[in-house]
């Protein structure tokens, strides 16, 4: 295999590592910006982290592990997508929800907030 040649099995990990970051930087608030000044890289290379255009280093996921509190398997975790069928890269209002969802402290609220969701879901 070509070293420039990305397999269509290294696209897609690279693509779900992606937007498994993504998902995190959204999820705690961060800019695009704010991430790449705390990976060392510029916005548009964690844009290209995000799309799957580049593939992140090991020594950037380690900065993510330690700045998000956790481990590489939670960060690198394709069972658990696959098991619950969650889609890793949510769309702005999914993002929003799971931004304020993630923002309640309170776990009484949460199971409410629960409650309600499955009733609007039918």
């Amino acid at each position: 295999m070509s070293m420039k040649k990305m397999s269509e099995m290294d696209k897609r990990i690279h693509l779900h590592i992606g937007q498994r970051v993504r998902t995190l930087r959204i999820t705690h608030g961060i800019s695009q910006k704010k991430l790449g000044e705390i990976l060392g890289v510029t916005f548009q290379q964690v844009q290209k982290y995000e799309n799957g255009q580049n593939r992140i280093t090991t020594d950037k996921l380690m900065i993510l592990c330690a700045h998000f509190n956790m481990t590489m398997e939670q960060i690198l975790n394709f069972d658990y997508v696959t098991q619950t069928g969650l889609q890793t890269s949510p769309d702005k209002g999914t993002s929003k929800l799971l931004k304020y969802f993630c923002a309640i402290e309170d776990d009484r609220l949460r199971g409410k907030s629960i409650k309600i969701m499955q009733v609007l879901a039918g």
